[in-house]
């Protein structure tokens, strides 16, 4: 029936999680789970790559953001909500999966096999391009971010670098909270980084909070169509408070 009750909504991104599932939702966004390292999503009613993560077994194998996932195993996706997919895909480390993709340029439909092992998912890495141009790459928003960034931040300021290349491409997004409180490291304080409306009118909006040691640097985003969820949200608050350069 909470089944029935939520999928009514008709939204991809509104599902009810049982028990397990939320377990394993948590265990997601905690920052490592057993599977082959992939952003699974909706896109026009095809189960799609989302992103591929950074080293993990499914990049191995050749993954893509925007392959269109048809069959896991012998079982066609066609209709399957994402956490069932999630279900199947995930499974004990060194066991396998096979998924059978459809890409933009491919002939005919793909079959990859894929060694499941534990994935430890990176929120951020940086590095100096130059003697004055930090480099910041984001992977996800899960539960290590904010310290992670902070951590960053901390780093650049101190490095001598006097210009940032934040680097959102293929990061899937994540907590709402975190890219609401990285925002703050370039913004402000109380600027809007992002507004909830619901259907009765009422609106809540997420502000920046007092941080700022980033905000004098000049700043380029860089992304792609593996770019979702909260780090569209960063890219979007920082181009509209900002007016930085985004690319891609």
């Amino acid at each position: 029936a909470t089944n029935g009750l939520v999928n009514s909504v008709g939204a991809p991104y509104t599902v009810f999680f049982k028990p397990k599932e939320s377990e394993e939702f948590q265990q997601q966004i905690s920052g490592a789970f057993s599977g082959i390292g992939i952003e699974i999503g909706i896109r026009k009613n095809i189960l799609t790559v989302i992103t591929p993560i950074k080293d993990t077994p499914a990049a191995r194998a050749g993954l893509l953001a925007g392959d269109k996932i048809l069959k896991i195993g012998d079982k066609s996706t066609e209709g399957m909500k994402i956490d069932e997919a999630v279900g199947l895909i995930r499974g004990p480390k060194k066991t396998q999966v096979t998924i059978t993709i459809t890409r933009d340029g491919l002939a005919e439909s793909k079959e990859i096999t894929i060694i499941r092992d534990t994935i430890k998912i990176p929120a951020v890495e940086w590095k100096m391009l130059d003697e004055k141009t930090a480099y910041v790459e984001m992977f996800v928003f899960n539960k290590n971010v904010d310290e992670e960034f902070k951590k960053a931040a901390e780093e650049i300021v101190k490095s001598g670098a006097n210009k940032i290349i934040l680097d959102l491409r293929n990061n899937p997004g994540g907590l709402l909270d975190s890219a609401i409180n990285i925002t703050g490291f370039f913004l402000d304080t109380d600027k809007i980084v992002t507004i909830e409306r619901f259907g009765n009118g009422q609106e809540n909006q997420f502000r920046s909070q007092p941080n700022g040691i980033l905000k004098n640097y000049p700043l380029v985003v860089l992304i792609n169509k593996g770019s979702a969820s909260a780090s569209e949200i960063l890219a979007g608050a920082l181009k509209d408070n900002l007016v930085v350069l985004i690319v891609g």
